[in-house]
């Protein structure tokens, strides 16, 4: 719904109200990573030797950091990285 129609049904008490219910309650894309990540943390631990044990946070992607340390790197250095990655797993 565009937020001139938005502004036309609902008031700006109800929207900070439903915004404060969000926080409390995440849904969408956000929560379907956490339980993403919870399920990889799950698999991961159980093929893990002795170490650290993964957290859900480990498998989550986190796009502003990322944009930020990538920025500025090659494709090659990319690519590398990636591959990189996916050995450690």
């Amino acid at each position: 719904m565009p937020v001139h129609e938005l502004q036309e049904v609902i008031t700006y008490s109800h929207f900070v109200e439903l915004k404060a219910y969000e926080e409390m309650q995440p849904h969408g894309e956000a929560r379907a990573d956490l339980r993403n990540g919870i399920l990889c943390s799950i698999v991961a631990n159980q093929w893990r030797s002795k170490g650290a044990a993964a957290k859900p946070e480990d498998f989550m992607p986190k796009f502003d950091a990322d944009c930020k340390k990538n920025k500025g790197l090659s494709a090659d250095e990319l690519k590398q990285k990636l591959i990189g990655a996916l050995r450690a797993v």
